[in-house]
């Protein structure tokens, strides 16, 4: 099997298998591989497609592979919390989530509510081990891009800071992704730096 990247223009969303195999041969022909067909692979192209691609400028070509990457959906806040605990379990570092989000009846959500659940406290509770200096950190999960701290979020952090600075052994922060979350306990102390 080849293994080789083509270059299709930005803009193009669909070309028939032809113009495909037009574009791998022009691509061989580029490296010096003599193509495994002598025809031009236009024979049965669609046109629309093969007029697009000719018309546009050959600055404008990105190659295939980063195009998959761009239609990748991005992980949700869930995909990230979800890794985020698999990482904290893997670590043995004590945690537990505040299920205080999400749609719900209306029945649970009030019977919820009169069990004290509110909006705006972080999503997970990073506890330390007893004797240890490290502190209580209450961590805001948001995916990687477009995640957007609520007021009501915005509030409870606040809070938490200000326990903090009043010399309270807790700190909050918001992670945005999992990545992040696990760069910000680190630099905290917890889980192994390796």
């Amino acid at each position: 099997m080849r293994n080789i990247d083509i270059d299709i223009p930005a803009g193009v969303s669909r070309i028939s298998s032809a113009d495909f195999r037009a574009l791998v041969q022009a691509k061989e022909h580029a490296q010096g591989v003599e193509p495994k067909s002598k025809s031009n692979g236009t024979r049965h192209a669609n046109r629309y497609s093969n007029q697009v691609v000719k018309s546009l400028p050959a600055s404008s070509a990105v190659t295939l592979s980063d195009q998959l990457k761009a239609l990748q959906p991005l992980p949700t806040e869930h995909d990230e919390q979800v890794q985020l605990v698999q990482w904290l379990r893997y670590q043995q570092i004590r945690h537990f989530s505040i299920p205080n989000g999400g749609h719900r009846y209306k029945s649970v959500a009030v019977m919820l509510a009169d069990e004290g659940v509110v909006a705006g406290p972080s999503d997970l509770v990073i506890l330390p081990e007893v004797g240890s200096a490290l502190p209580l950190v209450f961590l805001e999960m948001k995916r990687v891009k477009k995640g957007k701290v609520s007021d009501s979020q915005k509030e409870f952090l606040s809070h938490i800071s200000a326990l903090e600075t009043d010399g309270y052994n807790v700190c909050s922060r918001v992670a945005y992704g999992c990545a992040d979350a696990v760069k910000i306990l680190r630099e905290i102390g917890y889980g192994a730096t390796a």
